[in-house]
């Protein structure tokens, strides 16, 4: 998540609020002020960034995952 945080604040921030705090999308939307699908756009993209950064790391490559971008 660390490293997420470095990348996309905004991607982090949604992960952590909705997978580890257990807020819904919409409850997200109303605490940023932004749109659900906002909200719904920037979790989608950091769980695609830690879903690679896992996958990366089960096959012994963490530093095969592409630092350009999440």
């Amino acid at each position: 998540m660390d490293r997420l945080e470095a990348k996309d604040g905004d991607a982090a921030r949604m992960v952590d609020m909705h997978y580890f705090s257990g807020f819904t999308l919409e409850e997200i939307a109303q605490e940023t002020g932004l749109t659900v699908k906002q909200v719904r756009l920037r979790w989608e993209r950091g769980m695609k960034w830690l879903k690679r950064m896992l996958y990366a790391t089960r096959r012994g490559a963490p530093s095969s995952v592409p630092e350009g971008g999440v």
